[in-house]
């Protein structure tokens, strides 16, 4: 079982208090050599996405619950 994340995106419709609640995450960057050049695909700014209409997990998102492009990253099995 993986763990909980914390996200410090503090302007993302998914973080509450710290923890992400989106169904999915999902990290771009294929070519990312380091941290900064990857960002979170699934990231939506809480100004402007409607969590009224989203029909995802309403629990914390997991380490098993992360797809990575980047072909260095640590959650790529």
């Amino acid at each position: 079982m993986g763990s909980n994340l914390h996200c410090s995106a503090t302007n993302c419709a998914f973080n509450k208090t710290g923890g992400c609640y989106a169904s999915q995450i999902k990290v771009e960057g294929y070519d990312a050599a380091i941290t900064p050049e990857t960002y979170c695909d699934t990231f939506r700014d809480k100004d402007n996405f409607n969590m009224t209409n989203y029909h995802g997990d309403t629990g914390l998102t997991s380490t098993q619950n992360i797809s990575c492009s980047a072909n260095k990253c640590t959650y790529n099995m």
